[in-house]
């Protein structure tokens, strides 16, 4: 990880196994990336570190993931949060909200 890059990392649990999006025997979710800030990126990894969905500015779709909790990662590449940008993850098929926020502050690992 470079030094100017910042991470702040979380927990999103998924649970529903009556959730099932096309092709998808789990959950299917949605990210949505808005805003102005071209200097982010996020991920969401498995426990060993390897990224399962990673992205920047854009809208993401029908991702599959299996139930289970999985690190979110958050990252700004100029140090100083993500400026009027925000990011939603959902189900897919209920547009349920599991996550909606941003990256309020640079300089924060965890």
């Amino acid at each position: 990880m470079q030094d100017d890059e910042t991470l702040i990392c979380f927990l999103t649990c998924l649970i529903g196994v009556s959730l099932v999006g096309q092709d998808c025997e789990y959950n299917s979710i949605n990210i949505e990336v808005v805003g102005s800030d071209a200097a982010i990126g996020w991920n969401i990894t498995q426990d060993n570190g390897w990224a399962l969905v990673s992205g920047a500015l854009d809208s993401y779709e029908n991702i599959c993931l299996e139930d289970g909790c999985y690190p979110f990662n958050m990252y700004d590449g100029n140090g100083d949060g993500w400026i009027e940008t925000t990011i939603t993850i959902s189900y897919s098929l209920t547009n349920e909200v599991i996550f909606s926020g941003t990256l309020e502050y640079g300089n924060v690992e965890s």
